[in-house]
């Protein structure tokens, strides 16, 4: 577990840089776009089989070393991109949703206001839309999208079958809300809270130590979420509310 952890600090550290990196390269010359092309494929290889090798060894009732997860995992990569890529397209759609709703928020507001004889505002009928959508999107949806990642490294194309009757330890859902939020809200928070800080040097040091901590809280509880979501290996030591047949 402490190599995997090491390796999910370094390894995402190395994606993060590669990908500002890729950001940055130009498209003014033929040798630029290949270099664009080839690097994206490259990272995007890696990331799916970071998380995918994770995903399988996490799966493993008793746990070998971190190669042997790794390389199973490979021939499982295209189904393992399916599901990554159907997550995806459903958080985009959300995004769509949720940039589209004051109109449709205008018009129920004007609906209420005319049948309640009663000034209801359009704002709030959007901040309502726009909590909902954000619930379904970090509270609901990870605990549903994790656990067919799982399966699908596990079993490839057959996990997308599977998913929904494998092994997840109890109370899984509380758990997996509480790491979503400590992997991606929270990490946000603490990055973008200013302490009143006096000078550069102390300022410097308050962001490196708070980047610092707020990735090694996401990468902690990205971990702990693999985990729970993988069935919370090892299987004997977790109360379980099903059974992967």
């Amino acid at each position: 577990m402490k190599r995997l952890w090491l390796l999910h600090f370094a390894g995402n550290a190395v994606l993060i840089g590669l990908i500002y990196w890729w950001l940055g390269i130009g498209d003014a010359r033929g040798l630029q776009i290949l270099t664009t092309i080839v690097l994206g494929l490259a990272i995007l290889f890696a990331v799916l089989w970071l998380q995918a090798g994770s995903f399988a060894w996490f799966r493993e009732q008793q746990p070998p070393a971190l190669g042997p997860s790794f390389r199973i995992v490979l021939p499982k990569l295209p189904a393992f991109g399916a599901a990554a890529l159907l997550s995806l397209l459903v958080y985009l759609g959300i995004e769509w949703l949720d940039s589209r709703a004051y109109p449709p928020a205008v018009s129920i507001a004007s609906w209420l206001t005319f049948h309640i004889r009663k000034p209801i505002p359009p704002l709030r009928i959007y901040q309502g839309f726009h909590a909902g959508l954000w619930a379904i999107r970090w509270l609901i949806l990870p605990s549903y999208l994790l656990p067919l990642a799982s399966a699908v490294a596990a079993h490839s194309w057959l996990g997308f079958r599977l998913a929904g009757t494998q092994t997840l330890p109890r109370f899984y859902w509380p758990r997996c809300v509480a790491l979503t939020l400590a992997a991606f809200y929270l990490p946000g928070l603490l990055i973008h809270w200013v302490p009143d800080a006096h000078g550069i040097t102390l300022q410097t040091t308050s962001f490196a130590l708070r980047f610092l901590t707020a990735y090694c809280l996401f990468v902690t509880a990205w971990l702990l979420l693999l985990f729970f979501s993988s069935g919370g290996r090892p299987r004997v030591s977790q109360p379980v509310t099903a059974a992967l047949p």
